[in-house]
């Protein structure tokens, strides 16, 4: 049996005392589920088209939010959350930005469709989703960090291990 919460204080404490409860910790609410395992998986042409797709979107999203186009940078590809599975992943970083960029991207993000939400503590920190895509938008000493990971795709592993290589040439 998985152990909730891996092998954290709170939770052996929480098994010591009371054996004979089951914890199930279940995702925060609304978050996107996981894509359905299965289905016949992409080939290098889909995965580039993915991979381009979300380079695309990430251009629009940084140009909207610092005023210049992205430097150019290749997508990465890390695992799903399901085995099988594959995100694009794309991230740069800005200096001399203003701390309050988080809040002014709140409104903007939106309007292109984003949900967006905002720890109440800690870093200036801004997470957004949008079909099946993720954005987090940091700023932490007058730097900027955004990435944008792409929808999930079914993959098989000699694709994935090219597509890495590919990301590190």
């Amino acid at each position: 049996m998985s152990e909730p919460g891996g092998r954290e204080p709170f939770w052996d404490v929480v098994r010591r005392r009371h054996p004979d409860v089951d914890v199930v910790l279940l995702p925060p609410a609304g978050t996107t589920p996981p894509p359905p395992v299965g289905g016949e998986p992409v080939t290098a042409e889909e995965a580039h088209r993915v991979a381009d797709r979300l380079d695309d979107d990430f251009a629009t999203l940084w140009e909207g939010l610092f005023g210049t186009a992205p430097e150019a940078s290749p997508v990465r590809w890390t695992g799903g959350l399901v085995p099988g599975t594959a995100r694009p992943v794309r991230s740069q970083r800005s200096a001399d930005v203003p701390l309050d960029l988080v809040g002014a991207a709140r409104p903007s993000l939106a309007d292109l469709g984003w949900t967006t939400s905002e720890p109440p503590a800690g870093l200036p920190l801004l997470v957004a989703e949008r079909a099946g895509q993720e954005l987090q938008l940091t700023v932490h000493d007058g730097v900027a960090r955004l990435e944008v990971r792409g929808t999930a795709v079914s993959i098989d592993a000699p694709t994935l291990r090219a597509l890495r290589a590919e990301g590190r040439a």
